[in-house]
């Protein structure tokens, strides 16, 4: 008795391990096959992906972790900030009726609407893709095209009646032929790429088939991914033939019984094709283009790939909210911050790196942890003002794609208050020294005139000693060649003066600076860049990460034309779109575009504009406008020139 008693425990035990291991096999196993189902950069630069990692029987698999799966972005392994997190993924079902004479019978069409509707009311999703269609005879009648509306299923099963007809072979289906053309027509369906897809067929028995039909059908099926699942309502015949087409063709078989068998036959479907991973990761690629993700598993010998468009990226955009503009401001008033907020026009919200206010053009502190770039907060700045006045307040910042923004830049007054200076005592204005004979001589102070202030006249009457002796010796060889050179020096010195007190061309700025369509004159030979120790005309002096470099270009006065040369700039100069070969001097056209770095990576857009003459100058108003160049017209010699 104790040894029957022990064969039955054994057998018990045995029992329980083996649906424990037959239910553990469900979606177990090494990954084989990997489908990316949706790639979402709508919340861009975060990148969500919807991907299906399937076994050998493309059951999905579950309980994978990070040490499974990676990411890659065109090449690039991602570091995820979420997932792999299990979900209920979109399906797309196409719901295909067997409209031959059994199914206007008893009571089979009011069975299969009803089941129908269970799937379309209980069962859909809001992203799901179905469609539904009758097979009458051989041919396929489409009832409702793929829709994620619920209302269109509902709509078309209660408008749709079988035929009948008073002549039964007539009425009798074929269905295996069309049913392989559903496959077909689902498999290229036009969205449903790489997207879990499966067929519901509800038939009252199989009418007419030829030999073989069935296998070809599961064959296709199997091939294309696509598992049909098989629905008999009350099947009397061939009933054989529909669970195979079911169970081999990847999909399952069920003979209806009531709602409740149907219900479940839904969630074992469901079940199988809907179990996806959502993982997400921030794209590092601040370039407008077409990003090719990849999923791999079992160390990258399983690839899944999928793709995103990005076709604008934008500098952030900053404006200062508070104070307001020309507001009057005390170390007493209540406005004790700056506020400013950031919009990205391009809709991409990314995360900043810093932000920094400046004072007067002087960065402070940049700000590095910000939580809300909606509104970014700065104590007013009172211990960089030294004095009451108008006080220039700008605000830049810089986004995770290094993308700076420009500045934002508002004037406002402050009012520091007034300290008493102790007074010290004054100096008498008339200091007397003894004189000769006793009395007091006054000391004068008539002031000092210094070297510098003398250089100019003592230079002019060497220049005049040098003429007067060329003059009278001007018929000497070696006399004659210093004359050549004097009258040289006298031309670079005169030209230099007629330079400094008239322009001879502008730069217009365009775009990238706070001066938008101020003109800026040009005197002659002119060096263009950051730094005032390399340059003369400056342009983003105190920001250190300027695509600006300190010597960047020479505006080149060549008497009669101007020329541009970029100095090897860091980040290029652009003469009407086109970069300068670094060191190598190129003509100006008047009303040539010029930047300095690009100006979508915050560089400045200036245009070149020559000293036009006067219109008289010409023979007509139609060569003034066609003769505009960079030369610079010369005037007719008046009396008293020189030369």
């Amino acid at each position: 008795m104790l040894q029957v008693r022990g064969f039955f425990g054994l057998l018990f035990l045995f029992a329980i391990l083996t649906l424990t291991t037959q239910a553990g096999a469900q979606g177990s196993g090494p990954v084989r096959a990997i489908n990316i189902s949706a790639v979402d950069a709508s919340q861009f630069p975060e990148v969500t992906i919807s991907v299906r990692a399937l076994n050998s029987e493309r059951i999905p698999v579950s309980g994978l972790t990070t040490a499974d799966l990676q990411v890659l972005e065109n090449g690039d392994v991602m570091e995820l900030v979420r997932g792999p997190v299990a979900s209920d993924g979109l399906v797309w079902a196409h719901f295909v009726i067997d409209g031959g004479l059994r199914m206007n019978q008893a009571d089979r069409w009011v069975k299969t609407r009803e089941s129908l509707r269970q799937f379309a009311e209980s069962w859909m999703l809001p992203d799901d893709h179905v469609a539904v269609s009758a097979i009458e005879g051989s041919k396929i009648f489409p009832l409702v095209e793929f829709t994620r509306n619920t209302a269109d299923i509902t709509a078309v099963i209660d408008s749709y009646r079988p035929p009948s007809c008073a002549d039964p072979e007539a009425c009798l289906s074929a269905p295996l032929a069309p049913l392989g053309q559903i496959l077909d027509g689902l498999d290229i369906a036009p969205g449903s790429d790489n997207q879990p897809k499966f067929i519901v067929f509800f038939t009252g028995e199989l009418e007419k088939y030829e030999q073989g039909e069935a296998s070809t059908l599961t064959n296709k099926a199997q091939s294309l991914g696509i598992p049909i699942y098989t629905v008999l309502v009350d099947g009397r015949g061939a009933v054989d033939q529909v669970q195979t087409i079911g169970n081999n063709s990847g999909g399952q078989s069920l003979t209806y019984s009531d709602a409740k068998s149907i219900d479940d036959f839904y969630r074992v479907i469901t079940g199988k094709m809907r179990p996806q991973y959502e993982m997400a990761y921030r794209s590092p690629n601040g370039i407008a283009s077409t990003r090719i993700v990849q999923v791999t598993a079992d160390e990258g010998r399983v690839v899944g790939e999928g793709s995103y468009d990005v076709t604008e990226i934008a500098i952030p955009r900053v404006t200062i909210e508070r104070p307001s503009e020309n507001a009057r401001l005390t170390p007493e008033s209540t406005q004790q911050m700056v506020v400013a907020k950031v919009v990205f026009t391009d809709d991409h919200a990314r995360e900043l790196q810093s932000a920094t206010l400046k004072v007067n053009g002087i960065a402070l502190e940049p700000l590095t942890s910000i939580p809300d770039p909606t509104e970014i907060q700065f104590p007013f700045p009172w211990e960089s003002i030294e004095a009451s006045g108008e006080v220039e307040l700008s605000v830049e910042v810089k986004d995770e794609f290094n993308l700076v923004s420009r500045p934002a830049i508002l004037k406002v007054r402050v009012e520091l208050p007034v300290t008493a200076v102790p007074t010290e005592t004054p100096v008498p204005a008339d200091i007397t020294t003894p004189g000769a004979t006793g009395s007091s001589t006054p000391i004068v102070d008539t002031g000092r005139i210094g070297l510098g202030d003398m250089l100019l006249p003592i230079s002019i009457a060497l220049l005049a000693i040098v003429m007067i002796v060329v003059v009278l010796t001007r018929d000497k060889g070696p006399v004659k060649a210093m004359r050549q050179t004097i009258n040289k020096q006298v031309d670079r010195i005169t030209k230099r003066i007629v330079r400094q007190s008239a322009p001879r061309a502008y730069l217009i700025v365009l775009d990238g600076d706070v001066n938008v369509g101020k003109s800026l004159e040009i005197y002659g030979t002119t060096t263009v860049g950051r730094s005032k120790q390399d340059a003369e005309l400056l342009f983003q002096q105190h920001d250190e990460t300027s695509p600006i470099s300190r010597r960047h270009c020479t505006i080149i006065d060549e008497e009669d034309h101007f020329q541009i040369r970029d100095e090897d700039s860091a980040n290029g100069t652009y003469l009407d779109g086109v970069r300068l070969e670094p060191m190598v001097a190129r003509e100006l056209q008047d009303g040539a575009e010029i930047e300095l770095g690009r100006v979508e990576r915050g560089g400045v857009k200036l245009q070149f504009q020559s000293l036009q003459p006067a219109a008289s100058a010409y023979g007509a108003a139609d060569d003034f406008h066609t003769t505009r160049q960079t030369r610079v017209v010369k005037r007719p010699q008046q009396p008293g020139d020189r030369f």
